[in-house]
């Protein structure tokens, strides 16, 4: 196998993860209504912005319901239109979705809305490291393991000096979710390097194309010389990168 560093171009992904696997986005709808995250909602043929927030996610019936809409100028244009954008924070990653309004009641005085789960989410992880792209050239395992979760392998799309992301082989998501732990974290670089730590899952999603996983972690426990490790594979693949951008 040649030690030639992988194409960073190769199969890039953007930033934004945009979710279809069903049981995910109604895992994230979930967490947003636990957590209390505010919804920011523009309505169809208004720029302006209403407050509002997940009352109820009920996946046998395939609804979410949404508390009334405020200022109430947004009620009222909410029931014209029929159609809204909701955007949510939720521990540093921005979920935003569409939706039509289905039905609009009202309980103790308070206005909600019944709209369909939605089929797309989208999915933006605000980065505070730059994570260079790991392409299949020559493919970058990993392996994961612990004593609460079924042992996980598979490749490295993505790697920073905080984190990385990668494909692994799919599975039940059940047990695999956002906050999830595994003890053992084995990454086999290239020319012999391996970093082991500990990695708590960020991101989850399913990629129907690949049939896997695509999950993103934080290190735990990286020691600092395999930090220096990481640190040196990422300025090599940035060096790569600009070595295949076209010059002016």
């Amino acid at each position: 196998m040649s030690d030639e560093l992988p194409d960073p171009f190769q199969e890039y992904s953007p930033e934004i993860e945009r979710i279809s696997f069903a049981p995910q986005i109604t895992s994230l709808l979930r967490r947003i209504r636990e957590t209390r995250s505010l919804l920011s909602v523009t309505v169809a043929g208004s720029g302006e912005l209403y407050n509002s927030a997940i009352v109820e996610v009920d996946a046998e019936l395939g609804c979410v319901l949404l508390d009334e809409l405020t200022p109430v100028e947004g009620h009222m244009r909410l029931l014209q239109s029929r159609a809204l954008h909701a955007h949510a924070r939720l521990r540093g990653v921005d979920i935003s979705f569409a939706g039509t309004l289905q039905e609009a009641g009202e309980k103790d005085g308070i206005a909600f809305y019944r709209l369909p789960i939605p089929a797309l989410v989208n999915y933006r992880q605000r980065r505070a490291n730059f994570r260079a792209r790991v392409g299949m050239g020559i493919p970058v395992p990993i392996g994961l393991g612990s004593r609460h979760i079924a042992e996980l392998d598979g490749t490295l799309y993505d790697i920073s000096i905080g984190g990385v992301g990668a494909l692994v082989r799919a599975g039940s998501m059940a047990e695999l979710h956002q906050g999830s732990v595994f003890e053992r974290c084995n990454i086999r670089l290239p020319k012999g390097h391996e970093i082991s730590c500990g990695l708590e899952i960020r991101y989850v999603s399913h990629d129907e194309r690949r049939h896997a996983l695509r999950i993103g972690g934080r290190y735990v426990d990286l020691g600092r010389a395999q930090e220096k490790i990481v640190e040196h594979f990422v300025a090599a693949l940035e060096r790569e990168l600009l070595r295949k951008m076209p010059k002016d």
